[in-house]
């Protein structure tokens, strides 16, 4: 088969499974939401204040997780349909925007996320919430690669500049992942999660091509993995 026709093949069979989650899920996060909205006010009425301060931090949390799955899915659906315009905006804000987003998971985890910036120009051309979805991407399975055992647990996240060139680099200190699944990291159904759909960084690797930019991958066993992803600078 021609590689293009498979490829084509594929993304039609993920639109086709996109528009059917998108659907699917669109009642019981309604559900969810409702739900947590309704304990919230029942939990704003108990005579326990450090017990309600405590319910009330998971509710704020179940919140920004909340907002992140309809962002997610939102996302999805507009790259599929690839009908976001792109326009300049600053990749640092952006960074800093999906490091909070993602803080919470990082916590539960005691992973330490340390940011670096030291550019002069940050503005690129762009769909900020697509570029967001990547890095929030990476950042989740750099997180979810930690194990049990792990020892410190620190992922570097690094922004620079190099004439007209922006490069974000995201690195932790992990098990690190084999030659053999590096070179397939981006293929489409491609996984080592028991749960993963393989979809993750295929869809990070179309929205980061969009955008006229690169991404690569290289790791160590026993010492980590890195993703880097160049952006040319918005010349105005």
């Amino acid at each position: 088969m021609n590689p293009n026709t498979e490829q084509n093949n594929k993304l039609e069979l993920l639109g086709q499974m996109t528009g059917a989650i998108l659907h699917d899920l669109k009642s019981p996060l309604a559900y969810i939401v409702s739900n947590n909205n309704h304990l919230e006010k029942k939990l704003r009425k108990l005579d326990d204040e450090k017990l309600q301060n405590q319910l009330l931090e998971v509710i704020d949390e179940n919140k920004v997780g909340l907002k992140q799955i309809k962002e997610i899915l939102n996302n999805i659906g507009s790259l599929l349909k690839n009908d976001q315009d792109m326009k300049p905006c600053f990749l640092g804000a952006i960074v800093e925007t999906s490091l909070n987003i993602i803080k919470p998971q990082a916590n539960q985890k005691d992973v330490k996320l340390d940011y670096n910036f030291s550019t002069q120009d940050d503005c690129i051309m762009g769909v900020a919430s697509q570029i967001s979805q990547v890095i929030i991407n990476i950042l989740i399975n750099a997180i979810e690669a930690y194990s049990e055992g792990s020892a410190e647990r620190l992922i570097k996240v690094n922004l620079s500049q190099n004439n007209d060139k922006l490069s974000l680099s995201i690195k932790d200190n992990a098990a690190g992942i084999s030659p053999e699944k590096i070179s397939k990291i981006f293929d489409w159904y491609e996984t080592s999660k028991e749960t993963g759909t393989g979809q993750g960084l295929a869809i990070s690797k179309e929205i980061v091509t969009r955008h006229n930019a690169q991404i690569s991958c290289t790791s160590t066993l026993g010492e980590g993995t890195e993703f880097q992803i160049d952006f040319q600078v918005d010349s105005k």
